[in-house]
């Protein structure tokens, strides 16, 4: 349950301000006022301003060891809260403590976690902690209103959380900081959302399935410009012209160096399949960076196919050096294990290979089509759109991928620290 306005909600794929749709309640918190927007923050709150029994908040001197407020009231407040939240969610109605004709509990609409925060001011009497109790809304609405989309109320919580709860208090450090981490190049989106985005943009060269919704659903989160055909499906790239070009990479990579008198180390390449998850090679890092680049300058288009020559040739150049990343081989030292007859690539650093750039350059020309360029082009945009859309069928980033204050302790970290 969350408290909104009745006006006409974003629509997908567009930019999301809360500001306009949601409307929070002030409730006093010590000296303060914070607001609660969601149903399970709400009682979340008046859980946390129950006051503690005298002999745990105000224990007599005589006592020793003096009693644990986190432990004797903090934590069992918090086991009865999610009860609680459990309690209230799971049945789409109830008469009294009863599910209503006969109705089956739905676990997926109950909120996911509950947390505790809290902190012990040496100046307050006995050491007693400031705390709030907290957990993750669920999408529901106040207003009973069918045709608003699940997938847009959290759209506008996320936003919510971060504008009202997120900036204000990352805008008082000197300097300033925000969310994402603008300063550092490397994000453009909160980190752990794009490196699932990257996952995207690599199916996406793999030719493989995004999603598991049907085209016609897909379709609904997208402008017509960047429909989905039945006919294409998920095929950006011929797999079979691939294997044929870095096959060809390989011969003429790995030949000149095998040539050489008298013979140098024996290498051999790490499959590009298992580059991103080998986190011993620097080469994933590279990687992550070419994705990122590519899926940088969509986000930055908001979607829209480029149409100006300059801005074509710049999304170009960024997929030829993803290209280059992914699909040119690239070598280690063979590293033998005596103790159990095997070998493994020695990770420390890359083979430098004379004829890479050549090589490079002749897989380019061979992959990088008219068709390739178009489809590589309109799938990188519709990730925008479905990932602005949280699509809960996206293979990687979606919906119930954590975006920004999602989690439990967003509003209890923030309001705490602060009393």
């Amino acid at each position: 349950m969350i408290r909104m306005k009745s006006i006409p909600m974003p629509q997908p794929g567009e930019p999301v301000s809360s500001k306009p749709q949601l409307d929070p309640i002030p409730v006093t918190f010590g000296v303060g006022k914070i607001p609660i927007v969601d149903g399970p923050a709400a009682l979340a709150y008046i859980f946390s301003v129950a006051q503690p029994p005298t002999y745990l908040s105000n224990p007599p001197a005589d006592i020793n060891p003096k009693p644990s407020l986190v432990r004797q009231w903090v934590l069992p407040l918090l086991a009865a809260l999610s009860r609680c939240i459990y309690l209230a969610y799971i049945y789409e109605e109830i008469r009294g403590t009863e599910p209503y004709g006969g109705n089956k509990g739905n676990v997926m609409v109950v909120p996911l976690m509950s947390c505790a925060m809290w902190f012990v001011d040496d100046g307050q009497p006995a050491g007693l902690p400031h705390y709030l109790l907290g957990s993750t809304y669920v999408t529901g609405s106040n207003l009973g209103v069918a045709g608003v989309d699940a997938l847009q109320k959290r759209r506008l919580m996320n936003a919510w959380r971060k504008e009202t709860l997120l900036d204000p208090p990352l805008a008082s450090f000197d300097p300033p900081r925000v969310v994402p981490p603008t300063t550092d190049p490397q994000f453009f989106m909160a980190p752990t959302l794009q490196e699932e985005v990257e996952k995207l943009l690599l199916g996406v060269l793999r030719s493989e399935a995004l999603a598991n919704a049907d085209t016609g659903d897909l379709n609904r989160l997208l402008p017509e410009t960047l429909a989905l055909s039945l006919v294409e499906t998920w095929a950006t790239i011929d797999q079979t012209i691939v294997s044929a070009a870095v096959d060809v990479a390989d011969k003429a990579m790995r030949e000149p160096y095998e040539a050489i008198k008298p013979p140098l180390p024996p290498i051999d390449a790490l499959p590009r399949d298992m580059i991103l998850d080998n986190k011993k090679a620097a080469l994933r890092t590279t990687l992550r960076q070419a994705l990122s680049s590519v899926m940088r300058i969509v986000w930055g288009n908001l979607g829209v196919l480029p149409t100006q020559q300059d801005d074509i040739n710049k999304l170009e150049a960024a997929f030829k050096e993803l290209f280059s990343v992914y699909y040119v081989p690239h070598y280690y030292l063979v590293k033998p294990d005596p103790a159990t007859q095997t070998s493994d690539l020695d990770f420390t650093a890359e083979v430098p290979i004379p004829t890479r750039l050549a090589a490079a350059e002749v897989l380019w020309t061979a992959l990088w089509t008219t068709a390739t360029r178009d489809n590589m082009f309109q799938m990188a945009h519709r990730i925008y759109w479905w990932v602005s859309a949280e699509e809960e069928s996206l293979k990687f980033a979606s919906g119930m991928k954590s975006r920004f204050g999602r989690c439990a302790e967003t509003h209890p970290v923030l309001i705490v620290t602060q009393a």
